[in-house]
């Protein structure tokens, strides 16, 4: 048995110093790691497994408490109500904010009249965050291009509206299929999600009711922005409060609607009554 370790230790010290070109250090520390590890999985397995299972359960626990403190303080929390166009505000100043370990930021700007209104509708169509009806519900960023390696005209990005975020991206269909490419979407909606968190290539939120989603993009930038979306919209209430606000503005136009359509009848009766009496 020792003699096995012995062998398994100047093996990793070979590998190390040869084939790596690491420093004696180095070498001597690799060469104890390759002789370690076998002793303690042939001499000590149940004890090192219990060990790992105890590791992952402390890990589990304290993950758990953290979000479950994540949830409660989004709930007990009293926002102020907002208007669409101050959470734009918001939005634009936050993705503009750079992180403490942010390289190389980059600017945004919320979209004004210069908008690609036809283009935006197109990548949002049939979407539930959509709604052309309401003025309260409008792009606030907007940034989707065609890709260089298919002929069909389809937008790949991402829109940002008061309802919440639609996001595309390109992957590869499976080899029977008639096309090269499909569209992966991702709708967010902004209601109700209680916390965000990311990785290099990975947005992920969470919801009150337990729900989860994910955006994955390979571009560090692109990830960074919609986590710093999502982080505003949760800081200023927008999540707790937009459902019951875009309601309320929802009524509001439909009740104007309901005015003028009543003052357009009006102003008929009059004037068909006017023609009456001239004939």
């Amino acid at each position: 048995m020792y003699l096995l370790l012995l062998s398994l230790g100047v093996l990793g010290y070979y590998l190390a110093s040869k084939k790596l070109g690491l420093g004696n250090g180095m070498s001597c520390t690799t060469g104890i790691f390759f002789a370690f590890i076998p002793y303690l999985l042939f001499n000590h397995f149940v004890g090192f497994m219990q060990t790992i299972v105890v590791f992952l359960a402390i890990i589990f626990i304290l993950g758990y408490m953290s979000q479950n403190s994540a949830k409660k303080n989004w709930a007990k929390a009293n926002y102020p109500f907002i208007s669409p166009y101050k959470l734009a505000e918001d939005l634009e100043k936050a993705a503009n904010t750079p992180l403490e370990n942010e390289v190389d930021p980059m600017t945004y700007e919320a979209l004004a009249d210069d908008l690609p209104y036809n283009r935006a509708q197109a990548f949002a169509s049939g979407s539930k965050l959509n709604a052309e009806d309401q003025d309260a519900i409008f792009p606030i960023f907007y940034n989707a291009h065609p890709a260089d390696n298919e002929m069909a005209f389809r937008e790949y990005g991402y829109l940002v509206l008061t309802t919440g975020i639609i996001y595309k991206k390109q992957v590869e269909a499976a080899k029977e299929a008639k096309e090269k490419f499909l569209v992966k979407e991702v709708e967010v909606p902004f209601a109700n999600i209680y916390d965000v968190s990311r990785t290099n290539t990975t947005v992920m939120i969470n919801y009150y009711n337990g729900e989860t989603k994910q955006i994955t993009s390979g571009n560090e930038r692109e990830v960074i922005f919609l986590y710093k979306i999502i982080r505003a919209a949760i800081d200023n209430g927008w999540t707790k409060n937009c459902t019951t606000i875009l309601h309320n503005l929802a009524k509001v136009q439909m009740s104007d609607v309901d005015g003028i359509t009543q003052e357009i009848n009006t102003k008929y009766e009059i004037a068909k009554q006017q023609q009456q009496e001239v004939q």
